[in-house]
């Protein structure tokens, strides 16, 4: 019969950095309450991403790619959700211009799709308080 050394061992491990990352948390909430919210999560490189009323920290990425004025024209309708035709119409170019922007973006964040670009763009802040676009 196996021991059951090594899987209690490698249990009590877990446990410990849970309880690490438990004290952690706990630290990082005391800081947000004594002070400034945004100040602290800015420097602890965190930000707060809202859907609805639910909301999650996370960490910002280090890199943030640096984006034309069209770039970013054609990330904030992507976060609406519009396809590459629906962007073409609303700033009133050629899709394939508009094909162009988004694969210049998928390179620039290093995604390969629109949902992973989204996500990626709200880490790097390029979204107003880590919130999606309004729907107009």
């Amino acid at each position: 019969m196996p021991s059951q050394e090594p899987v209690a061992a490698e249990g009590e491990k877990k446990k410990s950095r849970l309880r690490r990352v438990d004290d952690l948390l706990g630290k990082l909430r005391e800081k947000l309450l004594a002070s400034d919210p945004a100040a602290v999560l800015e420097k602890n490189g965190l930000v707060r991403v809202e859907v609805g009323e639910v909301f999650a920290l996370v960490g910002r990425s280090p890199k943030r790619p640096v984006l034309t004025r069209r770039q970013h024209d054609v990330l904030q309708l992507i976060g609406l959700d519009l396809g590459n035709a629906g962007i073409a119409r609303r700033l009133g170019l050629s899709r394939d211009t508009i094909d162009y922007h988004v694969s210049r973006l998928l390179a620039s964040f290093g995604v390969s799709g629109r949902a992973a670009l989204i996500r990626k763009a709200v880490l790097c802040g390029y979204f107003a308080d880590g919130r999606l676009p309004a729907c107009p």
